[in-house]
């Protein structure tokens, strides 16, 4: 199979050699793009179709989310639920004009086989110009008017409430999280929901996010021997996990967790932030101190096969201790995961602390250890790492626990020493190398460490560094026309179009998270600036967030914290 990387050369080699380009979009972690892979590319039919017809580009979404997000938006006015690996079929100018998903070999549940696909696709774009013309200008417009269109407006604070209460009525009532599966964390749902509780006082938000974090915690979409969560489970319950554990998730749900311990004190939340951290300590945490970004769904080509368990194994292990740990964790001999057992907690959090439990769960973990791990994807993103050291420095605060911040003081010296060259940061690094500069996600999230950093160590040199990220995006990112911020420089000159992001994602869009960092700075300094950046921030996007406010908490948080949030001493000099 010829894979090319996203460059000119290829899209040069496309259009000399008059053919079409295959785009496929992935991650290291993702199950359904090891099954895409060894399928379909590793055939050798397959491949020769793909080399015959095309130019084959292979993206990691993780290292270019720029491209990722123009394709996504792609499938999507194509009317296709997004989702990876992502297949885009494109011409040489870069415009899409037909994609996908996961395509299979065979034909399935109605649908052709990828090689018919192939063939199908190649054909049309030699013999039906016309169609494929009318395809890519339909989607190419729906983009571009999409992501020029006037999304400016003003909202008035009673939308706090309204978005709110209609969050609690899309929530599950039985096992928390919103209705229906598959299930994620949707952190920014659940931080929304806990807002509204400390805004309103009313029940009915406290108990919703209590009954979320519990249940979440007691799942099988949590590891309860190793610590961190999946991605997301299949069900609606929270038992079956896509197995793959990645960076943002994890980080995103130790501060949430935290939040929420602040007030209601619950030991099993301080447990789970524990055991989180220590994971990612174990885990992730490189000789240098940066953090490494996912670890892999399957182990010997088998999704889950690491963390599952056979009855029988527990009782050879545990002896007369078995019996009341399968009790306690959900085990049974026709297991709740083809035919094996994947652990879940039905015990109080007094069982956690049980002396002969811990002894169990220590013989278990060291078993496991045994066994071939999945794979680790060691690069170190600069988004998704000083999303992790915001929320150690704030859980860090909470538990006042001091090993935290140090931890993500290495993270961030790491970032600054590996990432940021001659002044430029950049958005990914592995074993030396730095690949593609950094986007707007990046710049924002180093913002955001940089604050929550001096909030807890009262360094300046961290408000130093937030300055500089800030300067930067204000010169090169900032929408002069509509207000806001696009999610690649204006210098990025590889990607058809520079893409405007409000709503959320997996992670929180950089928009909102500024929204929600800057008003945090504002209040800490009283800096005439920075209310200049919240107040564009608040009127550009405003149009949007009311018609789509489900996607938009994390901007949403940010205009709540504005209006409502609690006032901060003012230190520092202002700038005008």
């Amino acid at each position: 199979m010829h894979w090319m990387p996203w460059s000119e050369e290829a899209f040069s080699l496309a259009k000399k050699e008059n053919k079409p380009v295959l785009l496929s979009v992935g991650y290291a972690a993702c199950h359904w793009c090891h099954v895409m892979a060894h399928e379909s590319f590793e055939d050798d039919d397959v491949a020769s179709l793909m080399n015959e017809h095309f130019i084959n580009i292979k993206v990691d979404r993780e290292e270019r989310p720029d491209i990722d997000a123009i394709y996504m938006s792609s499938l999507q006015a194509m009317g296709v639920h997004g989702g990876w690996p992502m297949t885009i079929f494109m011409t040489p100018e870069k415009k899409a004009f037909w994609g996908g998903t996961y395509f299979s070999k065979e034909s399935l549940n109605g649908m052709p086989s990828f090689p018919n696909i192939l063939i199908g696709l190649s054909n049309a774009y030699k013999n039906d110009k016309d169609v494929i013309s009318e395809n890519y200008k339909a989607i190419d417009d729906a983009i571009r008017k999409k992501n020029t269109m006037d999304s400016s407006g003003s909202l008035s604070t009673d939308i706090l409430d309204r978005v709110s209460e209609q969050l609690l009525n899309f929530s599950d009532q039985e096992n928390g999280g919103l209705r229906g599966a598959p299930k994620f964390p949707n952190t920014a749902t659940i931080d929304n929901l806990w807002r509204a509780f400390i805004r309103t006082g009313k029940k009915s938000f406290r108990d919703q996010v209590v009954l979320t974090l519990t249940r979440m915690s007691n799942g099988g979409i949590y590891d309860q021997l190793g610590g961190g969560f999946s991605r997301y489970s299949v069900d609606d319950q929270w038992l079956v996990p896509h197995f793959e554990k990645m960076l943002y998730d994890n980080a995103l749900l130790i501060d949430i967790f935290s939040t929420v311990y602040k007030v209601e004190k619950n030991p099993l939340f301080k447990i789970r932030v524990e055991e989180i951290i220590d994971w990612v300590i174990s885990d992730m945490v490189t000789s240098d101190g940066g953090i490494c970004s996912a670890i892999d769904a399957d182990s010997e080509g088998v999704e889950g096969k690491y963390y599952v368990w056979k009855a029988k194994e527990i009782d050879a292990l545990l002896q007369d201790e078995s019996s009341h740990f399968k009790s306690i964790f959900g085990v049974t001999a026709e297991g709740n995961f083809e035919g094996n057992n994947i652990l879940v907690f039905n015990g109080s959090v007094s069982d956690i602390f049980d002396k002969n439990i811990i002894k169990s769960r220590s013989i278990l973990f060291n078993e496991r250890m045994k066994r071939i791990p999945p794979l680790l994807d060691d690069k170190i993103l600069t988004d998704w790492n000083s999303l992790m050291i915001s929320s150690l420095a704030r859980a860090s605060a909470i538990f006042e626990n001091q090993e935290w911040i140090k931890y993500a003081e290495n993270a961030y010296e790491f970032i600054l020493n590996n990432l940021i060259i001659n002044g430029t940061l950049y958005h990914s690094w592995r074993e030396g190398e730095v690949r593609g500069v950094a986007m707007l996600d990046d710049h924002v999230a180093l913002i955001d460490a940089s604050i929550s950093l001096y909030i807890v160590t009262k360094n300046k040199k961290y408000l130093d560094v937030a300055d500089t990220q800030l300067s930067h995006l204000n010169e090169y990112f900032i929408d002069e026309e509509l207000g806001g911020y696009y999610l690649t420089s204006i210098n990025a000159l590889d990607v058809p179009i520079r893409m405007k992001v409000s709503s959320d994602s997996a992670t929180p869009s950089g928009n909102g998270l500024l929204f929600k960092a800057l008003v945090t700075w504002w209040r800490l300094s009283g800096r005439i600036d920075l209310r200049e950046n919240i107040a564009m921030l608040e009127k550009s996007f405003g149009k949007t967030v009311a018609e789509n406010f489900s996607s938009h908490c994390t901007w949403i948080s940010g205009f709540e914290s504005f209006h409502k949030g609690t006032n901060f001493v003012v230190v520092g000099d202002q700038k005008k």
